[in-house]
């Protein structure tokens, strides 16, 4: 796919990714284009970051960005940093991206174990494990029945993200329940309630699981 096809508009906001350390993102936005070259993207103070500090000529980087209906990444480098007349970076992109069309319901597959508790039965916590992960929904998968259809249900996962361990809570409503060869149960949750940690936390996992899938980062 072509960058033309993407209608990516200018301020679009752009996740910048350290090759060499994937605990280091940084939103940016698109400010330019070199036709058929390159981007120019915001090299200003993000956080407690100053960009134009940090970032170099030749840095390889990896950009990812969304669209309406597209997720899109890939890995590129810097051409060149300027200063003035403000911060901003020139970086390539390649003459064919890969690109992977997306809804909030289109799932990665994941295998984290977790730990499920049927609110509404007030059941004692069992032992499953999520199977896929989207924006809006997870799958998870059990040896024995859990839930139905409708049912709230709460879930507690351990995880690695960005070199850190998080332990977090999602809760959600069961969409859909089937029963799979060998007794075990399939059960795709809508969630609900996330506070905006829990958000960027699955929202960071879902994005990383997507680039694998893209085979431009490695598991």
């Amino acid at each position: 796919m072509n960058l033309d096809d993407l209608g990516l508009q200018i301020g679009s906001p752009i996740q910048l990714q350290m090759v060499d350390d994937e605990s280091k993102r940084f939103t940016v936005q698109l400010i330019g284009f070199v036709k058929h070259q390159g981007l120019i993207l915001s090299a200003n103070k993000t956080g407690d970051t100053d960009l134009a500090m940090v970032l170099r000529d030749s840095q390889p980087l990896i950009i990812r960005f969304k669209t309406a209906t597209t997720a899109v990444a890939f890995r590129t480098h810097i051409i060149g940093k300027h200063l003035v007349p403000y911060p901003h970076i020139h970086v390539a992109i390649p003459d064919e991206i890969e690109s992977r069309s997306v809804t909030k319901q289109d799932m990665v597959s994941v295998h984290l174990p977790l730990t499920f508790i049927n609110e509404d039965k007030e059941s004692r916590p069992a032992g499953a494990t999520m199977t896929g992960l989207s924006v809006e929904q997870v799958s998870v998968k059990s040896s024995t029945e859990l839930a139905t259809e409708g049912d709230t249900v709460s879930m507690t996962m351990t995880f690695t993200f960005a070199g850190e361990q998080h332990v977090i809570v999602i809760e959600g409503k069961v969409e859909s329940c089937s029963m799979l060869d060998g007794g075990e149960q399939q059960i795709v949750v809508r969630l609900a309630g996330l506070d905006q940690s829990e958000q960027i936390l699955l929202q960071g996992l879902y994005y990383k699981q997507l680039l694998i899938k893209m085979k431009l980062i490695e598991s």
